[in-house]
């Protein structure tokens, strides 16, 4: 996956050492004045990336790229007023394959009121939830997650944003044989909140169970533009791992593959957060 499958923008390439930074700027909206989807590419296990100028986070998104990716576990992705930082780990069989970790950001002019929020929470089990909540005077523009415990051992297999709340789910890989996990782990879920704007809405699509590898979409309502994005894997626990969020201008795109094999069906919900142009 590319940002060349955005259309209508302008980009913007800027060099930095060890990362490739890319800025589409999005045509005016009135909605969400000065829209733009910035991100960062890098072949370390960890990535960042600003807003530009003096703009806010509105959602975040990654997405791991290369051969290996199936095998490469997005550990984190965590907003802050402007910035976005994702860690990724290979699970514990690791992989030979070459990959490559980008993490996106979609910022707008400030505008009302911005808060980040998160919750965590763990317990004995081998899957653990979090629900954060946003302010009554504000909404979810932007998901967000963070896996404390040994790095690449835990999928988050879902990220659902509604308009007040966040929910984030998480399990332990399911690697068969002498792969179970026995060590301490806990969630944190994270939620971008920010004042309502004209013609809010979330929005999902369902896609089809067959293949061992998903891609997802949600499209806004006609006319509207898109905030961030979420998702959603049904089927055996702990083997689907979703490797990529990606904001576009009018929907979220979501892509999912078995990291251990499976002979079961399952399909990814995405999640779409949109408002007017």
């Amino acid at each position: 996956m590319s940002s060349t499958r955005r259309l209508s923008v302008l980009i913007i390439p800027l060099l930095v050492t060890g990362v490739v930074t890319t800025v589409l700027v999005d045509p005016a909206s009135a909605s969400v004045p000065g829209r733009e989807t910035v991100s960062n590419s890098t072949t370390g296990p960890s990535a960042t990336v600003s807003c530009t100028g003096d703009r806010w986070l509105l959602s975040s998104g990654v997405d791991v790229e290369g051969d290996g990716r199936r095998y490469v576990i997005v550990d984190e992705l965590i907003p802050t007023l402007n910035s976005v930082t994702a860690y990724a780990h290979e699970y514990e069989y690791g992989t030979g394959e070459s990959w490559s970790l980008r993490v996106w950001a979609v910022c707008a002019d400030p505008s009302g009121t911005h808060r980040t929020s998160s919750e965590s929470t763990a317990s004995n089990s081998d899957n653990k939830g979090a629900t954060v909540h946003c302010a009554d005077d504000v909404v979810v523009s932007g998901v967000g997650w963070e896996i404390e415990g040994d790095a690449g051992q835990i999928l988050v297999e879902s990220a659902v944003p509604t308009t007040s709340t966040v929910t984030v789910d998480a399990y332990e890989v399911d690697a068969g044989g002498s792969g179970e996990y026995f060590g301490t782990w806990s969630v944190r879920a994270y939620a971008t909140c920010v004042s309502r704007p004209t013609g809010y809405e979330i929005l999902s699509t369902l896609s089809t169970s067959t293949s061992d590898e998903k891609l997802g979409h949600a499209d806004c309502s006609t006319g509207k533009r898109e905030l961030g994005g979420g998702f959603s894997v049904s089927g055996p626990r702990g083997r689907i791992n979703t490797v990529a969020l990606l904001p576009a201008l009018t929907s979220a795109l979501t892509y999912a593959h078995e990291v251990v094999p499976t002979t079961n069906l399952w399909p990814i919900r995405s999640y779409a957060i949109c408002a007017s142009q």
